[in-house]
């Protein structure tokens, strides 16, 4: 039977994975999405990721940072151009292999770990899930219909396999492993903004062995970095940081549907309505602090009810003590919100990590908030935003962690705090 069982879910996750990726392969072969005249190539982001590790093939590491050269250099393989220097130095060191290949070799070599990590992510989502087998495999293809999914297979981007990372580090986190979670998170240091997010929630907690692992596993990059090009590149990126923020914020104006920050979305109403760029700015930053506090707030009451983790070990709670059901799934699912939530640029491919909260809150009382949240992150959703000229994702994420932290108020009966270790014995 449970041969059986095993080869059923592993044939309804294959048709699972084919479905997303024959909807990537539609979106990506149908028409340019409007108002991202600079986002048509073919190649959409993966063109910035191989010229890094092609200036590291060829030795010219010291130009990583020379936007003009970098974006000039990819008109080998670009009609139109190409895109900035954006990323940290792992970039160039992670994509020196890949960038051996001829560019659009390297690119088909890119769509299949793209693919294998959904393959992955959707096998670790499968077995977070408390739920019977039938509604996880509903729920996963559920979220392969995710409009951020398809976005990020269509511009080739490296959100795939950031919520790989993030979905790994969360289980083997979950399981009471926690320096070897903070090993793999360390790897979303390759977008800092999540990064900080993640070093935020873990401090909150006091988690001091999972930061550990966060911090080796950083200073481990850093270290093999500086070995392959020499430590002045980590200078030269500090030095554009401002820069690169600039080129993120001011250079692209990215329409209604990429568009998901608060920050990004206040701009984007105003300049529809002629504001001038002076006022932009100020509600802009005006936006971004009212939603970082907002996330945070919500963020330090459901931790300070949480913790089921005390120093990478499950609290003890004594029998007819106050307990929360589910606590370890609202947590996690808060956190994640509040990482996508904190930073000041966050776009549409970026929205593909809400798999991880959704899947969470499918297996909790607050369900429908998880349906709500999908909901906003649809493909009619994102038509829907074309129209009103804003995202609600942003709105209705703030609106779950709002209701996780009302979740988390302890009752006084109720099941134990529950992990996210895959059990697989559901009916």
């Amino acid at each position: 039977m449970a041969r059986r069982n095993f080869l059923d879910d592993s044939i309804l996750l294959l048709a699972v994975g084919l479905l997303a990726v024959l909807l990537a392969a539609a979106i990506r072969s149908g028409a340019d999405l409007p108002g991202n005249e600079g986002l048509r190539a073919r190649s959409g982001d993966f063109s910035q990721f191989y010229t890094a590790g092609l200036l590291a093939n060829r030795g010219e590491i010291d130009r990583l940072y020379d936007q003009a050269y970098f974006f000039g250099l990819q008109r080998e393989w670009k009609e139109d151009g190409g895109l900035f220097s954006l990323y940290p130095p792992m970039m160039a060191l992670f994509m020196m292999p890949l960038a051996r290949l001829p560019f659009h070799a390297a690119l088909v070599v890119w769509w299949g770990i793209q693919a294998a990590c959904f393959a992955g992510v959707g096998w670790i989502l499968y077995g977070m899930m408390d739920l019977s087998r039938r509604w996880r495999v509903i729920a996963l293809a559920s979220l392969a219909n995710l409009f951020p999914l398809a976005i990020a297979v269509r511009m080739a981007h490296l959100a795939p396999m950031l919520l790989l990372v993030l979905a790994g580090g969360i289980v083997l986190h979950s399981r009471g492993k926690t320096v070897s979670a903070g090993l793999l998170l360390s790897l979303l240091a390759i977008k800092p903004q999540l990064a900080v997010g993640l070093v935020l929630w873990l401090c909150l907690r006091r988690d001091l062995r999972t930061l550990a692992g966060v911090a080796a596993g950083m200073l481990a990059q850093a270290a093999a970095v500086a070995a392959a090009f020499g430590p002045a590149v980590f200078r030269d990126y500090l030095q554009q940081l401002p820069v690169i923020a600039a080129i993120c914020r001011t250079l692209f104006h990215y329409s209604p549907i990429f568009e998901q920050s608060a920050s990004g979305i206040v701009d984007n109403l105003l300049w529809m309505h002629g504001a001038d760029r002076s006022v932009r700015i100020v509600a802009m930053l005006a936006a971004h602090i009212l939603a970082a506090a907002a996330a945070s707030i919500l963020l330090v009451r459901t931790v300070s009810a949480a913790r089921p983790f005390t120093f990478g070990k499950v609290a003890r709670r004594e029998p007819g003590t106050l307990r929360v059901a589910h606590a370890a799934q609202y947590e996690y699912a808060a956190a994640v919100l509040f990482m996508l939530l904190f930073p000041p640029y966050l776009l549409v491919y970026d929205l593909l990590l809400l798999a991880v909260p959704l899947v969470l809150l499918w297996s909790t009382p607050r369900w429908p908030v998880g349906v709500v949240l999908y909901a906003t992150a649809t493909m009619l959703a994102a038509t829907l935003a074309m129209w009103t000229g804003f995202s609600l994702t942003g709105l209705a994420a703030l609106w779950a962690m709002f209701e996780i932290a009302l979740a988390m108020r302890p009752a006084t009966a109720g099941p134990p705090c529950s992990t996210l270790v895959p059990s697989g014995h559901h009916a």
